[in-house]
């Protein structure tokens, strides 16, 4: 028996390798072209082509001199300052539209750029980045030059997160001069993308987090009266599904499981073969006999009741409030049973 890769193999994948970096770089020098139909063209290549692409995109975004390396030839030829300015505004674009967040520090460093249409590019590239791109410009909008300043300001306003009001209220109240009107138009837009968040509390739940959403109050400013609704743990709202009328918890699914159907969200809470659990704002714990062998159904129960009573951003009787539905036959000890009759609202056998 062989095990691993033949030579052959290994030099077959190499110059398979060799040959769609080879087909990048010649799109990336296609761009160049001052016909907008063929770059429009070259452009919608590159973001098919994706993640695959984003170094060499992200290498020719950095290119500092008036000359642009020429990947076909290996030589260098000279463009006007108009043509870089078109390229690399292309390239933001292309960069925006695959949304890997590599891209993030480059297009921000862009966001120097001489060009007005560069940073312009730069800047929407980074809205439709959106959540990576969160923290990095909440730094860069303390920046000492006020056009960063305020396009970071503006980028953040765009992408509409509430992870962005509380430091930018404060620097609202720092009294920014110069960035004072930037920060006051993107937290009206933050606030105004988030007003339906508001409006639909409490059905929310945020995918990332599996939380249920908790509304913050601003209290400084012309801001002084207006809610918004954050998730608990990462501070976003980004992520929130609204309409969930309940979240179902599961033991007995050993797979990555979170499914929505008619309001109903269902979330897997024990992983028995990495023996951890995952913390969700559950309504119901569901307990199915395992298709699986070798579930720990007394190790899961403990394991998600502390998982469950630890957060303490829920109340104290959270946990007296869940109804615990058992389904088939789980192989659940007489320590369990007495632990979800004790620690739950009621158990259901269907």
């Amino acid at each position: 028996m062989m095990w691993g890769s033949s030579p052959l193999q290994a030099k077959s994948k190499e110059s398979g390798k060799n040959l769609v970096e080879k087909n990048i770089k010649e799109l990336i020098e296609g761009l160049k072209t001052e016909e907008s139909g063929i770059r429009d063209m070259v452009a919608e290549e590159l973001i098919d082509i994706g993640d695959d692409a984003v170094d060499l995109l992200i290498e020719a975004l950095q290119e500092k001199s008036g000359w642009q390396i020429t990947y076909v030839t290996s030589s260098r030829v000279s463009l006007s300052l108009n043509d870089i300015s078109s390229f690399k505004k292309t390239i933001a674009r292309i960069l925006g539209e695959i949304g890997n967040p590599v891209a993030v520090y480059p297009l921000i460093d862009t966001l120097r750029d001489e060009n007005i249409g560069v940073r312009n590019s730069a800047a929407e590239a980074l809205v439709e980045i959106g959540d990576a791109a969160i923290d990095p410009l909440i730094a860069l909008s303390r920046d000492f030059n006020r056009e960063v300043c305020n396009a970071a300001i503006w980028v953040l306003g765009e992408i509409g997160d509430v992870k962005a009001i509380e430091p930018l209220n404060e620097a609202m109240k720092n009294k920014n001069t110069f960035s004072s009107d930037s920060i006051s138009t993107a937290l009206e837009k933050i606030i105004l993308t988030n007003r339906p968040l508001l409006e639909s509390f409490p059905d929310l739940i945020c995918r990332r987090c599996l939380l249920r959403g908790k509304i913050e109050d601003i209290n400084s400013g012309i801001f002084s009266s207006t809610s918004y609704v954050t998730c608990r743990i990462c501070g976003s709202s980004l992520y929130f599904i609204n309409n969930i009328k309940s979240i179902i918890g599961l033991i007995g699914i050993d797979t990555e499981s979170f499914k929505i159907t008619e309001g109903k969200a269902h979330v897997t809470l024990w992983y028995e073969s990495e023996k951890k659990t995952k913390n969700a704002d559950i309504d119901i714990l569901e307990i199915r006999e395992s298709k699986g062998s070798g579930l720990n159904y007394d190790w899961a129960v403990n394991a998600v009741l502390n998982e469950l009573m630890n957060d303490v951003s829920r109340p104290r009787e959270y946990v007296r409030g869940i109804s615990v539905i058992i389904k088939g036959k789980p192989l659940l000890s007489e320590n369990s049973m007495r632990i979800l009759m004790h620690e739950f609202k009621e158990i259901i056998n269907e």
